[in-house]
Order: structure tokens, then C-alpha cells, then sequence
């Protein structure tokens, strides 16, 4: 559950993002952490945040798929193709490539495929 705000001291609207929908943490305010929503700020409460991290994938056109291989190489078995708009739990990052899984899938995909993390961040 995230909430619509214009800054911390306002009423809020409460929107579902959805369960592990992966976030970026704009600003921290205690208890509020704000981070930035689809065109807006969307304020999530301390005990609604995840640790763990999340990771969608992106694309440039929503019927592209995106491959998974076992190991990260492009020369490697492919083990599945996820569509835009997948969520994978983020295990590691090497900077090009990030190890995920998911509902039925895990293995390695390239970094740029991937709405939740950074172009070139390594995640251990």
C-alpha cells in the first residue's frame, strides 16, 4: 500500500502498487519514506517496506521477451523468456547481469532488461 501525497504532512489517498512492486527510496522520512510513483510521490510507511529487493523487467516494446540463461552469458543455455512487466526477487548483480527469480523461473538476465536497478550497480 503506498499513499498519494504532496509532501509528508498532508491527508493521503491510499493506491495498491501491488505486492514486491520494486521501488526507489526518494527521500526518508521518519515514519514516512518518500519515493517517486508513477508522475508522482507516493509515501510508503515504515512497516509496509520490504527488505528484499525486486526488479521488473523492461523492455523497449511491451511484446519484446527478455531471455534468461543459465550461467550469465549470452552463449548459454536459454531457460526461459519473461515478458514486460515480470517481478523477479534481485539475489545478485554484477553490473551487467543480475541472478533473479520468480513464480516458476530463476537464472541470470541482463542487467538492462531490468526496471529496479541501476545501469552498472552491483548488488552482493
Amino acid at each position: 500500500i503506498g499513499r498519494n501525497v504532496r509532501n509528508v504532512d498532508d491527508h493521503a489517498q491510499s493506491i495498491h502498487l501491488g505486492h514486491d512492486f520494486p521501488a526507489q527510496i526518494a527521500q526518508a522520512h521518519v515514519p514516512w519514506f518518500v519515493g517517486p510513483g508513477v508522475g508522482q510521490v507516493v509515501g510508503v510507511g515504515v512497516r509496509e517496506r520490504h527488505v528484499s529487493r525486486t526488479a521488473a523487467v523492461q523492455l523497449k516494446t511491451k511484446t519484446d521477451l527478455a531471455p534468461l540463461y543459465q550461467p550469465p552469458d549470452l552463449h548459454s543455455a536459454m531457460t526461459a523468456r519473461l515478458q514486460v512487466g515480470v517481478l523477479g526477487s534481485v539475489k545478485l548483480c554484477t553490473g551487467t547481469w543480475c541472478q533473479i527469480s520468480g513464480d516458476g523461473f530463476a537464472g541470470w538476465i541482463e542487467q538492462s532488461a531490468l526496471w529496479g536497478v541501476y545501469p552498472g550497480e552491483k548488488i552482493e
